[in-house]
């Protein structure tokens, strides 16, 4: 591989001269920009644009580690933030972690070494607080996605959970539902705990007494939302409208009612948030609570971005979107 020595031997100057002049300072004569222009196009010699960012201190890297990429919610607000952040002039280096707390501890120590400029984390379900106790000591701007961890100083873009949990049990008992059932998230975390308030703020506020046995704990995928709705729809008295904290667990849950022989919304009706593309090809159409995914996605990336380049607003911002019903056909009044 050809280096800048032997760019530099070539050219009849040092290597020095070569990196002021690579580097476009003005002081390097035009004589010897002709030959070391010439020494580069004969080599066929590349800079490494890794080596001159660190040298001026920024790499222009934005890292993005998700949870569990085959999420549509994080498939679509990745490419959100890619498309934001390459506009700003950043790049974006993506790790998955899959729900693996081991994973995601090795993915932000690479983070560091590879001296990002920034990182968007959305830490899985599963990840400990002391994950990201430890990476807030390397102070690299960081914003977090969907959830928070209580005593962190990190920036975060978020949506509005318990006004989605709401916006979903207020449906169901305008339709005249009273006996509902929750496909919650895991315990400890804070979008799951948020959703699981607003369902319990919604039963109280019709005067619905809150049913312990109608709450059903997931863990925000395909398979933690059939396992989840399996043990509600085997209860002595299955509930007659039923609503999963996030779209993987709704798969599962339609997916166990169509096992089960059980009609939507004729015997259960059903609703979720997070809508995603699958909403509209489901029979029948499924009901969502949305979160404005773009308009979140660029707002992670200037936020940022913001940081990054000393822009940034005082104190720690929390930035809170309000959730969108999309009202489709699998909630009905219940037949009883």
């Amino acid at each position: 591989m050809t280096t800048i020595k032997d760019v530099a031997k070539l050219a009849g100057v040092s290597i020095s001269t070569v990196s002021v002049a690579l580097n476009g300072a003005a002081n390097v004569s035009p004589e010897l920009m002709e030959r070391i222009n010439a020494a580069v196009a004969h080599l066929d010699y590349t800079p490494s644009a890794t080596a001159r960012s660190l040298k001026r201190g920024v790499t222009k890297l934005i890292g993005l580690l998700v949870a569990d990429i085959t999420n549509p919610f994080y498939s679509e607000m990745m490419e959100v933030i890619e498309a934001e952040a390459q506009r700003a002039g950043y790049s974006l280096i993506l790790a998955n972690s899959a729900q693996d707390v081991e994973k995601e501890r090795t993915y932000l120590r690479l983070m560091q070494s590879h001296r990002v400029d920034g990182l968007i984390v959305s830490i899985s379900a599963k990840a400990s607080r002391e994950t990201l106790v430890d990476f807030q000591r390397t102070r690299i701007p960081t914003v977090l996605v969907d959830r928070t961890f209580p005593g962190l100083s990190f920036d975060s873009v978020l949506l509005d959970n318990q006004a989605a949990g709401m916006a979903a049990v207020d449906l169901a008992i305008g339709m005249g539902h009273r006996h509902i059932g929750i496909i919650g998230g895991p315990p400890g975390i804070s979008s799951s705990e948020e959703r699981l308030r607003g369902y319990k703020d919604a039963l109280a506020a019709a005067g619905i007494p809150f049913d312990p046995d109608l709450v059903a704990p997931g863990d925000f995928t395909i398979e933690g939302g059939y396992e989840a709705a399996h043990r509600l729809l085997t209860r002595p008295r299955r509930p007659t409208a039923m609503f999963s904290s996030n779209n993987s667990m709704a798969i599962g849950m339609m997916r166990c009612i169509a096992e089960m022989g059980l009609r939507c919304p004729d015997d259960i009706s059903v609703l979720s948030i997070d809508d995603f593309p699958w909403a509209e090809a489901f029979t029948p159409r499924l009901t969502t609570v949305a979160q404005p995914l773009r308009e979140m996605g660029r707002r992670v990336v200037r936020l940022l971005i913001d940081r990054i380049e000393g822009r940034g607003e005082a104190g720690v911002a929390q930035h809170i979107f309000q959730p969108q019903l999309r009202r489709r056909d699998s909630v009905a009044p219940p037949l009883s």
